[in-house]
């Protein structure tokens, strides 16, 4: 991480001299920078810095998180918050988060996982030795299999009573996931489990 600090506090620098010496020579933003808006500039910063990435690296993170999730631009500060919070409590670093999601955003996002919820869930994966886009790719399949795929799956299901969506078909969130799981599993033993 030491190192990917070093790299962007240099580059800030170069822009800084190169900016004040030729402003013409001045290297450009990444392109997904350029698309994200006014003002986001120093958040994508600080998300490399906080997760030893390149700028370039953390504008494309942001930029496709934000539709991943329907987010505007406006909203890059809080990807970024988040981000960078979930990295530091976390074993996850940005980069792992940033592949994990790759791999589950959209289905997260199509489930009804505000992006709170699903990075808090990927950190989480991370502190139990899951982490990256073996994360992503896990919770994925875990929230298709939400929905039974299966006459046996939906049998198994009922017979615990256990259903990931309300009445009204919304998602319930995976707190309440979790917890109708450890209910409905808590008298099965591991082979029934």
């Amino acid at each position: 991480m030491v190192p990917g600090l070093i790299l962007t506090v240099l580059y800030m620098g170069y822009v800084l001299v190169m900016t004040i010496i030729r402003p013409a020579s001045m290297p450009a933003l990444p392109k997904e920078a350029r698309t994200l808006g006014s003002g986001v500039t120093s958040l994508l910063v600080a998300l490399a810095a906080a997760g030893g990435i390149d700028l370039a690296k953390s504008a494309e993170l942001t930029g496709t998180t934000l539709n991943m999730f329907s987010l505007e631009g406006e909203d890059a500060t809080r990807v970024a918050d988040v981000m960078t919070a979930a990295a530091n409590k976390s074993a996850a670093g940005v980069d792992d988060l940033g592949l994990a999601l790759s791999q589950t955003g959209g289905v997260a996002a199509a489930t009804g996982l505000s992006l709170e919820e699903t990075t808090g869930t990927l950190a989480a994966f991370a502190d139990n030795g899951l982490k990256s886009s073996d994360a992503g790719t896990s919770f994925k399949v875990m929230l298709q299999r939400l929905t039974p795929q299966s006459k046996e799956a939906q049998d198994a299901m009922e017979a615990i009573g256990f259903s990931a969506y309300d009445a009204q078909g919304e998602f319930i969130g995976m707190e309440a996931v979790a917890g109708k799981l450890q209910t409905g599993l808590a008298g099965l033993s591991a082979e029934q489990r």
